[in-house]
């Protein structure tokens, strides 16, 4: 029961990793998407700028890959 658990488990985490990475570039990142978050102000991050559209891109490719790597080390 406790390894079909944790199967189950990894199998998830997986799924939704590549979900989420293929739902982002396919449908998330438009160019409607991109012109309203590059009009937004530049974030001071680390004594550098950067605008939000970045940020984002950046930080949504990274939660697909964590779910995808936290899928495969189970």
């Amino acid at each position: 029961m406790d390894k079909k658990l944790h199967l189950i488990t990894a199998i998830a985490f997986l799924l939704i990793g590549l979900l989420h990475t293929e739902v982002h570039f396919r449908q998330l990142a438009s160019p409607e998407v991109k012109a309203i978050l590059t009009s937004v102000e530049d974030l001071p991050i680390l004594g550098g700028k950067t605008n939000v559209w970045d940020n984002w891109q950046g930080f949504s490719f990274m939660m697909g890959i964590g779910f995808i790597t936290i899928g495969l080390l189970n």
